[in-house]
């Protein structure tokens, strides 16, 4: 048994819902309580500027205008032709009076301006001479970037979902079943009856509480008993609040646009091209005019495709009361007693989020959120951007990377350079095709070598230091810190901890030699290697750096000098 029909009651043409597919409503600008050249060239660069955007842009623009007809009435100017010069200016003063975020402002007067360009081209007349229409804008701070809902949030949000679509599901079960009259109990005998007394009084559907009233006897009482008609209507077709789990879930698993998501078709279950194991949930995103795809394994209680499938079958009952615009949706609801099944509004959407985290004791969340999250996810788990990217269906890696944070690509940054400065290192120790035939290596070593006094050199076969020649092994190995080829990274603590024990053991060396006379050959051996690691290698070292390294200097081991 669905819901009454939309065109089995009468339409009271309000304004407040969108015209049916095909059908194009225009908006009453001769309403607005303005002058008739002014309504008629707000209508004209209404459809000349936003026309051409979606159908919530259009109404969004629609609101602007109601905004601006509001200051118009309130500064008297509703009448008056041509508006005086000021207008703009006076509009935009007029909209910080009222207490709105700075973004809401700016957004407002954003669309009113582009409107007063248009009348400026077109209709000069209708605006006094020296009219200016750049204002001052509004100041909109920066907002503070969202804290990404972490992997267990998500889990827990994801749970709560569960709970509630399996109440839903055995609800909405025994719903059936009353409706099939094939109760179990006395008590669900007598709710049957009651079920079909109200469907028989509205032809269908829920009759109003009026009505009910008007019945007299005991159905008023009846009705209170069994839960109101909100209740009976929520028990046997699919409501707005126990579609939100389904909605919250598939977004989650998807990892689609909430907006996109929204206006899934019914058929939107594909079988993957290549793989048996894996089914695919598609959809359409209209601002990128492509579509949109998730896969998941086949045969998952909770995957995205079994919840789509376990939701045509909660709400099949009301496609015969839904208008042709909201036919092929999956996520169909009866809102309302008296209205028709439909999509719910964003707005609505909002709100019942709100709620349904309120209910189950968690933080507030958007929907917009879930997004990053599993941008986050599997960039982690993939280690790569693309991975990432794939699963947000992006064009480009570009975009993906407005969804996940900064220190997360740092990681990967730092990954990536390091892989290219190895590579530069050995191309650079690569022999040239134009050096010296005897230039070719003696030794076996063709990476940078460690030295003993913690120095890392890039050549040791090179014939870098003086005295030494190319192809043998240099004979000054204790002379680094002299020497050209010496590396020295700074910032590792395993390189400073070495070289704090070489300038310990180079400063033993110096007492001993002292004490034992040959301070000459100290000094010139090893004295110069001492001075550059005092003066100018440990004093570039940050404390950070040196404090790590100290505890590892107990570990290292120098030769005895003499």
């Amino acid at each position: 048994m669905s819901p009454v029909k939309a065109s089995e009651r009468p339409i009271d043409g309000s304004r407040s819902s969108r015209p049916p597919k095909g059908e194009h409503r225009p908006f009453a600008f001769d309403e607005l309580g303005l002058s008739g050249e002014l309504a008629s060239a707000l209508g004209s660069a209404h459809l000349a500027s936003f026309g051409h955007t979606a159908w919530s842009s259009q109404t969004m623009a629609w609101r602007c205008v109601r905004k601006l007809a509001a200051f118009l009435h309130a500064r008297g100017y509703a009448l008056k032709v041509p508006l005086p010069s000021t207008v703009a200016t006076e509009f935009r003063d007029w909209l910080g009076s009222l207490g709105h975020a700075a973004t809401t402002c700016q957004s407002v007067l954003n669309r009113i301006l582009a409107i007063f360009g248009w009348i400026e081209r077109n209709a000069p007349a209708l605006l006094a001479p020296g009219t200016r229409i750049k204002v001052l804008g509004f100041r909109v701070e920066p907002s503070p970037p969202r804290e990404a809902l972490s992997e267990e949030a998500v889990k827990r949000i994801l749970e709560c979902c569960y709970a509630d679509i399996e109440a839903t599901e055995a609800s909405l079960t025994l719903g059936q079943r009353l409706l099939a009259r094939t109760p179990l109990t006395s008590e669900e005998s007598e709710r049957c009856d009651l079920i079909a007394e109200l469907l028989a009084m509205a032809g269908g559907g829920m009759p109003s509480q009026r009505a009910v009233h008007a019945a007299g006897g005991n159905l008023s009482r009846r009705v209170g008993v069994a839960g109101g008609l909100r209740g009976l209507s929520r028990q046997i077709w699919m409501c707005p609040e126990a579609m939100v789990p389904f909605y919250v879930a598939i977004v989650v698993q998807t990892s689609g646009n909430p907006q996109s998501i929204l206006t899934m078709s019914r058929n939107c279950i594909a079988a993957h091209p290549l793989r048996t194991d894996l089914e695919r949930v598609v959809w359409e995103k209209p601002r990128s005019g492509k579509e949109q795809h998730a896969e998941a394994p086949v045969g998952r209680k909770w995957s995205a495709p079994s919840l789509i499938r376990r939701l045509l079958a909660l709400n099949a009952n009301l496609l015969p009361a839904t208008p042709p615009q909201h036919r092929e949706r999956l996520f169909l609801a009866y809102p309302l007693v008296g209205k028709s099944p439909a999509i719910p509004s964003s707005s609505l959407l909002h709100i019942l989020v709100n709620e349904f985290a309120e209910r189950h004791g968690l933080p507030r969340f958007q929907l917009r959120d879930f997004r990053a999250a599993s941008a986050d996810a599997h960039h982690r788990a993939g280690g790569s951007m693309r991975i990432a990217q794939k699963r947000l269906n992006h064009e480009s890696v570009a975009t993906t990377m407005r969804y996940t944070r900064l220190d997360m690509r740092q990681a990967e940054h730092e990954s990536r350079i390091r892989h290219f400065q190895g590579l530069l290192v050995r191309e650079s120790m690569q022999p040239r095709a134009d050096a010296p035939k005897g230039s070719a290596r003696s030794g076996p070593v063709k990476n940078p070598a460690e030295t003993v006094f913690g120095f890392r050199c890039g050549d040791p076969f090179g014939g870098i230091a003086q005295g030494s020649r190319s192809g043998e092994l240099c004979l000054q190995f204790q002379r680094c810190a002299t020497c050209p080829g010496a590396i020295i990274p700074l910032d590792n603590p395993q390189v400073v901890a070495r070289l704090l024990a070489a300038f310990d053991a180079l400063a033993e060396g110096r007492q001993r030699a002292l004490a034992e006379g040959w301070q000459a050959r100290y000094e010139m051996l090893y004295e110069p290697t001492r001075v550059i690691l005092a003066e100018d290698i440990l004093p570039a070292v940050s404390k950070a750096v040196r404090g790590r390294a100290e505890q590892l200097v107990k570990g290292r081991q120098i030769p005895h000098l003499e």
